[in-house]
């Protein structure tokens, strides 16, 4: 079970004929003769123990949906989930029944037939049908919070049957061993020198309400280029408050559905992804946006000019590790990565002396899997009844850090995670879930992010390092050559540099002239996210742009090759770089001999 304290199993009247036995089990009244007598056979034993609906259920997916428990003798208390469709369909009850180990001659399955139907007339009739959760975090309206089968009211907390999306991830969310124990390994993080540990952990608290601060979703990401220094841990630290450790970390070879599937059943809680180190740089900016957007796409029903229902939305942080710099990979997927790098706050985890290697190994490894998943759900009692308190002390963080940092709205992501992860810890060691000092993490968190600010400079749009960015990428497509001919021998210069793949850009040192396909350099623009119309603006604007012209880009090579249409470059301006260098050469004399 979910460890929901006490468990009371209710089992209902059976509908008539049937009839529950004193020690249990379904029993039913003989059948009424021709004469409306009943028959002398006596009472019918239709099953040896108790099996009964439990629940009507709406699934938005699957409509009406049972939940069922059966008492077995070996077993105890089982229960699961079926669609009403399984359960009036002869051939899906008896799979159903065979799956739960009821195996039964043709007399015996007429008999239960008849007892479902009855129970589910009762029960339609007796009971409105409770929505079946497909995501965790606030629900209706932020007045309950699901966590696992839990459903956490300002009434109390009742038993919420998981979903078939929801329930394999749902049995990771059971409290496991005592609050206490788990309070020893978090408050670890609580050590001075490991408030970069403690700030990335936080977002266990941190999630459920960022949603508060007007966001959809950012990101964090610890970084360090060797094992050993603790990302890992931090992951299972946050998630070790709602949850089993390990059990609710993704892995970066999850697909982008997968992902995406996972964000909207989390919804408001954590979403940590371990070892993302070999995700590319095109891979990674797809998966943030993706973040930051807080839905799935819709998707339209087989057959059906009708969107399917879409559950696949959110409003969360998600907490990553990596061996490597997504802010370094970015820079060079793409010119400009603004966008994403403000979606993301990245910072290193470094070696720390602050637990000993024994009693970290015993802790992390080992006291923390035994014992996690309390405290997200007395932290989210505590949101649930002071729901107004905590979204008023978020936007207060928030006002505070935008004031002393000067924050713009550029930093508004970074500002929303910082926010959402210091009231998170502030609430939970008001209520006594962490012994922190919270101040001075406050002021780490602070330089940290002014660190960062440094570090993550809005883009200049330079348009003359974009032509550098293009030469450095096509190294190997460029042809330097003098374009006039001597006077001697009337022959043409000898090409300085050939390209070893297809010729894409002529510079010729005599002229200063630089001439690109223009095809090819806009399609880069578009691979890397550069605005080719503003890009041509300034280069004009600059001088460097002298127009558009129809050049043989091969001319001074063996080869022949029509010509094509081109943009013609200045390089000659004092604000071009020296093109020389960049393609290797020492001197432009390149005439044959007479």
């Amino acid at each position: 079970r979910s460890g929901i304290d006490p468990v009371t199993h209710v089992i209902p009247e059976y509908p008539f004929p049937f009839f529950r036995g004193k020690v249990g089990g379904i029993y039913r009244k003989p059948p009424l003769d021709k004469n409306g007598e009943e028959s002398e056979e006596g009472d019918i034993l239709v099953l040896p123990y108790d099996f009964y609906i439990f629940k009507r259920m709406r699934d938005p997916i699957l409509k009406d949906v049972v939940v069922i428990k059966i008492h077995t003798p070996q077993d105890g208390i089982r229960e699961f989930t079926v669609p009403l469709t399984n359960v009036v369909e002869p051939g899906d009850f008896r799979k159903m029944l065979a799956g739960e180990s009821i195996l039964c001659g043709k007399k015996q399955f007429e008999f239960l037939s008849e007892y479902m139907r009855s129970s589910l007339q009762a029960i339609a009739h007796n009971q409105k049908a409770e929505q079946m959760r497909l995501q965790f975090g606030w629900a209706d309206n932020d007045s309950k919070f699901i966590v696992g089968d839990a459903e956490i009211t300002v009434d109390g907390t009742f038993y919420s049957p998981p979903s078939s999306t929801t329930a394999a991830v749902a049995e990771r969310m059971g409290p496991v061993g005592t609050l206490e124990k788990w309070q020893e390994v978090f408050n670890l993080y609580g050590r001075p020198g490991l408030e970069p540990n403690a700030f990335a952990a936080l977002t266990g608290f941190g999630a459920p309400i960022f949603k508060f601060l007007g966001q959809r979703g950012a990101m964090i990401n610890v970084i360090h280029p060797s094992s050993g220094t603790g990302k890992t841990t931090i992951l299972h630290m946050a998630n070790s408050i709602w949850g089993s450790p390990d059990g609710l970390c993704c892995v970066k070879e999850d697909t982008l559905n997968a992902k995406i599937l996972r964000l909207g059943m989390y919804n408001n809680l954590p979403y940590t992804v371990d070892e993302m180190t070999n995700m590319e740089g095109k891979e990674f900016s797809t998966l943030i946006y993706n973040i930051t957007q807080g839905r799935g796409k819709d998707r339209v029903k087989a057959s059906v000019n009708e969107l399917r229902h879409n559950a696949t939305t959110w409003q969360t942080m998600a907490l990553c590790s990596s061996n490597a710099s997504f802010y370094e990979k970015m820079g060079v997927e793409k010119t400009s990565p603004d966008g994403e790098l403000m979606r993301l706050i990245e910072y290193s985890i470094g070696y720390s002396d602050a637990i000993d290697p024994a009693t970290a190994k015993d802790m992390f490894d080992h006291q923390l899997m035994d014992n996690h998943g309390h405290a997200g759900r007395i932290y989210a009692t505590w949101l649930v009844k002071n729901h107004e308190r905590a979204k008023q002390a978020a936007l207060a963080t928030q006002a505070k850090l935008d004031r002393e940092l000067k924050l713009t709205q550029r930093e508004r992501f970074w500002s929303a995670v910082m926010a959402a992860n210091l009231t998170g810890g502030a609430i939970a060691k008001s209520i006594g879930l962490i012994d922190w000092d919270m101040p001075r993490i406050y002021d780490w968190s602070c330089n940290m992010l002014l660190g960062l600010r440094d570090d993550v400079q809005p883009p200049r749009n330079n348009s003359i390092e974009v032509i550098g960015d293009f030469i450095r990428r096509n190294i190997q497509n460029i042809l330097v050559v003098n374009d006039d001919v001597d006077a001697r021998s009337h022959m043409q210069s000898v090409p300085l540099v050939e390209p070893r793949n297809e010729l894409l850009i002529r510079w010729e040192p005599d002229t200063q002239r630089m001439y690109i396909a223009a095809a090819p350099f806009k399609k880069d623009c578009a691979n890397t996210q550069t605005n080719y119309k503003e890009t041509m603006k300034q280069l004009a604007d600059r001088g460097v742009l002298l127009g558009k012209v129809v050049k043989r880009l091969n001319k001074g090579m063996k080869m022949v090759a029509p010509p094509i249409y081109c943009i013609e470059l200045n390089t000659a301006t004092e604000e071009f770089f020296d093109v020389a260098t960049v393609v290797g050469i020492e001197n432009t004399d390149g005439r044959r001999e007479g």
